[in-house]
């Protein structure tokens, strides 16, 4: 097993089943698990149960122990790194999750129109509906950015390379397919930081009007 912070007593994460164990970055990493009914996985929900209530912005490590039901230096013994490790831990775990559900979505699509359609406006509902991030409003986004190491929200980028990029390779090349599904990922996270009233990629149908009008077009097709 490997550690979320690296630190001793930290959270404990194992590669998924499913899921590729090739790049990752400091901080956000690709196949986190947290064991249901464990200390680290009560406190991850404890903290997007505050997020919810509050914003991240005003979400301290006092609240998060108190939502869990545990001392405040309990919380740091599990995540020496304070609220960003536990935010770091509660992204790379549902990040796991919704790349998990996303990838049995897209195995009976026929066409890399129909998988990207369906992965963009996916991910974006998912999102949207999370009980945490949902709630984030525009101008708390950079709360979060804060917390990501390696400038920012890039580990997120090179998690859905190396997470989605697998299901794109039936159609494209692997450097293309990495590149799609990290631009598939770029137009999520900004959506989400600016949602538009009068364009929803949530919707599955303008998903595919983008991705037919401004990425297909410039795509080689795997050999």
């Amino acid at each position: 097993m490997t550690s979320v912070t690296g630190g001793r007593g930290a959270a404990t994460i194992r590669p998924s089943e499913r899921e590729s164990t090739g790049p990752s970055a400091p901080g956000v990493a690709l196949g986190t698990y947290l064991e249901p009914d464990s200390a680290e996985a009560r406190v991850v929900d404890a903290l997007f149960d505050c997020v919810a209530r509050w914003g991240m912005a005003k979400t301290t490590v006092e609240d998060v122990a108190r939502s869990a039901g545990i001392s405040r230096a309990t919380v740091y013994r599990l995540f020496p790194g304070g609220k960003g490790a536990i935010l770091q831990a509660g992204l790379g775990s549902e990040i796991t999750r919704l790349v998990g559900e996303l990838n049995r979505q897209l195995e009976p699509l026929a066409t890399l129109e129909e998988v990207l359609a369906r992965a963009v406006s996916f991910s974006i509902t998912e999102m949207r509906e999370h009980r945490a991030f949902g709630q984030v409003p525009e101008h708390e986004w950079a709360s979060i950015e804060k917390h990501l190491t390696f400038d920012r929200l890039d580990p997120v980028f090179l998690l859905a390379g190396a997470a989605f990029g697998p299901s794109l390779m039936r159609f494209l090349t692997p450097e293309d397919a990495s590149h799609v599904a990290m631009w598939a990922a770029r137009l999520v996270v900004s959506y989400l930081q600016s949602p538009s009233d009068d364009l929803d990629p949530g919707r599955e149908d303008t998903a595919r009007h983008l991705v037919v009008t401004y990425l297909l077009p410039g795509l080689e097709p795997a050999a």
